[in-house]
């Protein structure tokens, strides 16, 4: 009943089940030897070859995208997305503005201290602005950062006009500070006699 396994099928082969198995007679031994090379080196050695293509494919691009982010960091300001030659010549520098102006950890900190508070009555007008725009309090309101400073920063020198026109604005507002102490001054100096005498 069981056979010989194996044996039985090479001797009485009688149902096909695909076309190399109806080619299996006694003379078409090369016929069948030729069909499963073919067989062996299309599904084996091209399918392999392929996957192992779009595996190291991936794989690349992967490390393309992590070395794209690396010089991000190491060309741009995480903060401000200012590019490093941009502060080196109109600036202090890069590494003086990443560790003085823009450090991303003192950034951090701030957020963690803003969601930490506790209570929030304490926080000033800056800080619940801040808190509000990161973690805002209705439902379906987005998240905000638009406070961070984007492509701004105190210590860059602009040639423009308009960095000329803010410089001009703070002569004048300082110049116009310095005529109200001045006038202050005065005043009190005139109050202090009038309490003397």
């Amino acid at each position: 009943m069981r056979g010989e396994g194996l044996r039985d099928v090479m001797v009485d082969a009688v149902f096909w089940g695909n076309l190399a198995d109806m080619a299996w007679q006694e003379g078409n031994m090369l016929f069948r030897v030729l069909w499963d090379m073919a067989f062996q080196f299309v599904f084996l050695y091209i399918l392999i070859a392929i996957i192992t293509g779009i595996v190291i494919d991936a794989f690349s691009g992967l490390r393309d995208e992590k070395e794209a982010a690396d010089q991000d960091l190491q060309t741009k300001c995480f903060v401000c997305n200012l590019d490093r030659f941009t502060l080196d010549q109109k600036g202090q520098g890069f590494d003086k503005h990443i560790q003085t102006e823009h450090n991303p950890r003192w950034y951090l900190f701030f957020l963690l201290h803003l969601y930490n508070a506790r209570p929030r009555s304490k926080l000033t007008g800056q800080e619940m602005h801040v808190l509000r725009k990161v973690w805002p309090e209705e439902q379906g309101q987005k998240r905000s950062f638009a406070w961070l400073p984007r492509e701004k920063t105190v210590s860059l020198v602009d040639d423009g006009e308009e960095g000329q026109r803010a410089a001009s604005e703070v002569h004048d507002q300082l110049a116009a500070m310095a005529e109200q102490l001045q006038t202050l001054t005065q005043a009190a100096g005139e109050e202090r006699k009038t309490l003397q005498a």
